[in-house]
């Protein structure tokens, strides 16, 4: 239906002028998002459990399921001093107790000391890589709430976001999984779980890393729609600490009931290999897409040593004795007591101190002032105030190469064409130095996985004819047991066809970034 006014001329300038102040209050509130450069700033931290603050209820463990669970139960309600009733949202913050993204009062980011204006967790307990992507390119949703890319949107328009901190990819290589595999394997006495389940997670590690991949993608390129360079911000990607010991570090005997009653029912062998291999591999394929992508990483494999449950060196709480932060477990532990307290999801997970431990790196890791990989562990005997953030890369601006400590695994190479080539095959020696035993190889030609290996010396074929003429790039990246991390990047250019039946002449000059030898 259409309808006709007609308007005097008095009436015609107020309805142009009220436009006028419309267009104006829609220009300011447009204006009102702050871009990169303004004065409201915020960190953000993104992804999984082990960042959303999961586990975060509990100051240590104890097998008494009564009362205060002897203190160590936050969500105690308390009436006339007798803890008569428990509520979670106490601990887990704004309707997370309730949909199990469980964001803690002591998370990371809300441990951390941070001179920022605001701070935002969306990461959400149980996410995989896909609910951090946006909805638009294949993002889900979790619990309720938007994909986590979604979310981060109109946090980058309204504040200027210095720091995402992320931690993902645990789930997407079966963490809960592997837990109930060796328990069961254990409780049933079945034996060591580690040798299906580690078969488990090499086949799952090709997918996990280019899910972790395309997470950092789908983050930068809301914050580059958002209006923000690069450098405006900086992308960091944690490992995970390790909750449980190795077993020579296990307080109790590896047959002995006191395991299944105090939080650790596995076998040696399985204890060892979580600790020693399947946590350190785990962070691999985090610092393997880190490296394929440029991004920070922060390495807490080593973060909880000493403070493990079930450590010779940490204590459980009991009705007699309340263990100092120092002496206590910094990580939730899995037994029936733990069952009856509260909730399975918190079980093997970092409690408050531990979280609160991991907010006194993020503390030193915001401090710092140039880009770069570090490693943060705990101070033998010291509380969660004591950790130390020490750096082993450092990213330096030219070119967004990378200067590697000398405590890391050398990378050379051999075979790289001079100038151009027009062979069909180009044959790359490569070797690895310094890496410890138990390390990964990845190597990727022009953003695709070609080859993951173990070996420190292999061979390499490049099937050249195939490349379309102009440069490529390769990608060598080495991650190994004890967090030592690596990168080298090689040039292998394809000739241009000769024009007009001329043969075209290579180029003969070394390129930079090939070594006269390999050591």
């Amino acid at each position: 239906m259409l309808i006709s006014l007609r308007l005097g001329r008095r009436t015609t300038l107020l309805l142009v002028l009220a436009l006028a102040l419309l267009v104006s209050a829609s220009v300011r509130a447009t204006n009102a998002y702050a871009d990169p450069h303004s004065a409201s700033t915020a960190v953000v931290t993104m992804g999984d459990s082990y960042i959303s603050g999961e586990g975060g209820r509990w100051l240590g463990n104890s097998i008494d399921s009564a009362g205060s669970r002897d203190g160590t139960d936050r969500a105690c309600v308390f009436t006339a001093g007798a803890c008569t009733s428990y509520d979670e949202s106490k601990v887990y913050l704004g309707g997370s107790a309730a949909d199990g993204c469980h964001r803690s009062d002591v998370a990371e980011l809300l441990s951390a000391q941070l001179a920022v204006d605001q701070r935002f967790n969306i990461a959400c307990s149980g996410a995989v890589t896909k609910n951090l992507f946006r909805s638009a390119d294949g993002g889900v949703g979790q619990n309720g709430e938007a994909a986590q890319a979604d979310q981060l949107a109109p946090i980058a328009k309204a504040y200027r976001v210095k720091l995402i901190l992320v931690s993902i990819g645990g789930n997407d290589l079966g963490f809960s999984s592997i837990i109930s595999a060796c328990l069961t394997h254990y409780e049933a006495k079945l034996g060591p779980c580690n040798p299906a389940e580690q078969a488990a997670v090499d086949a799952k590690l090709p997918a996990a890393i280019s899910g972790i991949e395309k997470a950092i993608d789908e983050i930068r390129a809301v914050m580059t729609a958002s209006g923000y360079a690069p450098s405006d911000y900086r992308l960091v990607l944690q490992t995970y600490p390790s909750v449980v010991p190795s077993a020579p570090n296990t307080r109790y005997p590896e047959l002995g009931p006191q395991r299944t009653t105090f939080g650790c029912p596995f076998y040696d062998q399985d204890l060892t290999w979580a600790h020693d291999t399947a946590g350190p591999e785990i962070g691999g394929a985090v610092k393997t897409a880190a490296a394929a992508r440029g991004v920070e990483v922060m390495d807490l494999g080593g973060a909880f040593s000493g403070h493990e449950f079930c450590a010779t060196t940490s204590q459980e709480a009991t009705a007699a004795a309340f263990p100092s932060p120092a002496q206590a477990e910094w990580g939730r532990f899995l037994s029936a007591s733990a069952i009856q307290q509260g909730e399975v999801q918190e079980v093997f997970h970092p409690d408050a101190y531990g979280q609160q431990a991991l907010g006194t790196c993020l503390t030193q890791l915001y401090l710092t002032q140039i880009p770069g990989d570090f490693r943060c562990t705990d101070t033998p005997g010291a509380g969660p105030q004591a950790m130390t953030l020490a750096r082993t890369v450092s990213f330096v601006s030219h070119g967004g190469g990378r200067t590697i400590s000398g405590d890391h695994p050398r990378i050379a190479v051999r075979g790289v064409p001079h100038g151009c080539t027009r062979a069909r095959w180009t044959i790359l020696h490569i070797a690895v130095r310094g890496a410890a035993a138990q390390r990964m190889i990845r190597v990727v030609l022009d953003g695709k996985t070609i080859k993951t290996t173990h070996a420190a010396f292999f061979g390499l074929a490049v099937h050249a004819a195939k490349l379309r003429p102009g440069p490529h790039g390769l990608r060598i990246t080495v991650i190994d047991s004890t967090g030592g991390h690596a990168t080298r990047t090689v040039t292998i250019v394809r000739c241009r066809p000769a024009r007009h039946g001329r043969r075209q002449a290579p180029r003969r000059h070394r390129p930079a970034d090939e070594p006269e030898s390999l050591f």
